[in-house]
């Protein structure tokens, strides 16, 4: 089979689950285990192959990889009910083990192959999505075309019919649910960093980046610092202001409503109960949470064993990890963005390198990673950065290049 072939296969296995459940509500483990097993079993066998000679400081998506592998291993031992192992297997395996491995698609020999897999694989199964929703809210149409963030900023360098196309796409994936918070902040972050590039000028505009970098990746870490010593809370900053109520057909959000403070609680008590700080509860990690005290809780079910995971990204490689994880996650993405933004030679990789540090920030609020295609997405943003070769194109190259990918 071709290598165009082979990704295109891929990406439709990633995509497939979402679909189903539109057809299928709540059927998400079978139908997950048939198509990402294959995935991952060809990867594991083909890993020897990889060249890693295009990416630098590798030793920082190793260190990752051995956290996450020794992540899920302690889960194994650890786990002691059978919706453990369930869940290790069905969704913790692929997090841990396949997820981490796609950063290595981002090379020069595979880059136009999976592109053109996002354009013409990709995108007509995600208009499935649109029309037929997904009983998973992290596998909606928002969450399967969120390829497009990662588009934005090959707007500068692609023709016209393409400008047009992607900001087609950028206009319908916060009117599809405009009460989900997560892709209409992305979006929005998206645009005002491709309008500042139009109304800045290049020096200054790298010189913006890189002081908005630090101010991104290290606020979390401040905040976090802040909250745990109770000085203050970050999360309480919207209590300040009227709220913000967004109404869709099937959903009400008032955006500014503070629900990160009490799960933070839950992970930190959970993590001091267990003296589990350093690395985590291991990749079968519950913690106890306030959901349950409610008996007419819909989620007492679900939630009765313990709480497997939470909506920040963050938080959940404290929970699993501890400090250790958290550290080597926070790393891998803090020098993604920083080789973007410091070490590349074009504006597409200023651009991306700075809503990458944005995501460093979103990842203690959001972010979750799922066993879904966005979080497929995600990790070969990862890699594009690591890789210098793709870094050290000029705005010249990086235009013949768009012009390769869209066609």
């Amino acid at each position: 089979m071709k290598l165009s072939s082979k990704f295109k296969v891929f990406i439709a296995l990633l995509l497939l689950p979402a679909i189903y459940t539109a057809f299928f509500p709540g059927k998400i483990i079978i139908i997950s285990a048939i198509c990402l097993y294959p995935i991952l079993f060809y990867f594991l066998a083909n890993i020897k192959n990889v060249n890693k000679n295009e990416f630098d400081d590798k030793w920082i998506i190793i260190v990752y990889i051995i956290m996450c592998v020794i992540t899920f291993l302690r889960g194994i031992f650890d786990s002691k009910s059978q919706q453990d192992y369930i869940v290790l297997l069905s969704s913790t395996i692929f997090l841990m083990l396949l997820y981490p491995l796609f950063i290595y698609l981002a090379q020069r020999k595979y880059i136009i192959s999976v592109f053109n897999a996002l354009i013409n694989t990709a995108l007509p199964l995600c208009f499935i999505s649109l029309f037929f929703k997904p009983s998973d809210g992290f596998m909606t149409f928002q969450y399967c075309i969120s390829f497009i963030y990662m588009f934005i900023f090959f707007i500068p360098f692609v023709k016209r019919k393409w400008k047009i196309i992607i900001f087609f796409i950028v206009i319908i994936i916060p009117l599809y649910d405009i009460a989900r918070r997560s892709p209409l902040i992305n979006t929005s972050v998206c645009l005002i960093i491709l309008l500042l590039y139009y109304r800045v000028p290049h020096t200054i505009y790298r010189r913006i980046a890189k002081l908005l970098f630090s101010i991104l990746v290290l606020s979390p870490i401040v905040f976090l610092i802040l909250g745990l010593s109770g000085v203050y809370n970050i999360f309480t900053l919207g209590d300040s202001f009227d709220a913000v109520t967004i109404t869709s057909k099937s959903n009400q959000r008032n955006l500014l409503v503070d629900s990160r403070t009490s799960i933070y609680s839950d992970v930190f008590s959970e993590l001091s109960r267990q003296k589990a700080y350093i690395f985590g509860l291991g990749g079968a990690g519950k913690t106890k949470t306030s959901l349950v005290d409610n008996p007419n809780n819909p989620n007492n079910n679900i939630y009765k064993e313990g709480r497997r995971g939470t909506e920040s990204g963050m938080l959940n490689f404290i929970q699993l990890s501890g400090i250790v994880g958290v550290l080597c996650y926070w790393i891998l993405l803090t020098a993604a963005s920083y080789k973007a933004i410091f070490k590349s030679q074009n504006s597409f990789y200023i651009m991306f390198g700075l809503f990458l540090a944005f995501k460093v920030l979103y990842s203690f609020v959001e972010d979750r990673l799922q066993c879904n295609i966005a979080t497929f997405y995600f990790m070969f943003y990862i890699g594009l950065c690591y890789n210098f070769q793709l870094r050290s194109l000029k705005n010249i190259e990086v235009k013949k290049l768009s012009y390769l990918i869209f066609k």
